[in-house]
């Protein structure tokens, strides 16, 4: 009888071993359910969320840009240095290509020139930079204004001094200028329409 009541108790301590290993094993599938499934959701999330802020790896200009309006300067490199760093000569003044500080400027209406260096950044990322060399006040409104009535202003616009220019006004994109000797809206909206937002590496951007 004593063997018959130990057997009993030993039967019984497994089967609350059994079922209390099947509770753990029920928690762990449980847990890795929800991690896995957590995952998945995270994954997700940030396939609809970082195409927005990360560049395409495209480098090739997306239109063809010798079929858009003014000049086409030879594009070059497309290099980040730093600041007081030396290199070759821009191919245009103002510069549309070339070696760029690391970050762009914000988009935007300056007060104060910008360093070639720092705009060529915001032409690679689709920006159009609206450039002069006057003290017309009349004309600089006009200029700003022009850049004001943009649709989701200010995405992929500067408008900045420029001295030493040796035309009054230039208009700027990534491989393209154009110049003006006054305002002339028509052409200066047929160069935004066709550039903005089409530099060779692309960001999103929310006004």
């Amino acid at each position: 009888m004593a063997k018959k009541g130990h057997r009993g108790k030993k039967q019984s301590r497994v089967r609350v071993w059994r079922r209390a290993k099947q509770k753990v094993q029920k928690r762990v599938r449980r847990v890795l359910f929800l991690g896995f499934t957590g995952t998945l959701v995270l994954v997700f999330i940030a396939g609809l969320t970082l195409p927005s802020f990360l560049p395409t790896t495209d480098r090739s200009v997306p239109r063809d840009t010798q079929g858009g309006p003014g000049e086409h300067p030879t594009v070059q490199v497309q290099e980040h240095i730093l600041q007081g760093q030396s290199h070759p000569p821009y191919s245009s003044i103002p510069a549309t290509s070339g070696w760029h500080f690391e970050f762009p400027a914000l988009w935007d209406i300056y007060q104060s020139p910008l360093p070639d260096e720092l705009t060529v950044h915001n032409l690679e990322h689709g920006g159009v930079a609206i450039l002069y060399d006057t003290d017309n006040e009349e004309l600089i409104v006009q200029l700003e204004n022009l850049a004001r009535q943009q649709r989701r202003y200010p995405c992929y616009l500067i408008v900045a001094p420029y001295p030493s220019m040796q035309n009054t006004i230039a208009l700027t994109a990534w491989g393209a200028i154009l110049y003006f000797e006054d305002y002339d809206e028509g052409p200066m909206q047929e160069f935004i329409d066709f550039y903005r937002n089409q530099g060779p590496e692309r960001f999103s951007c929310e006004p």
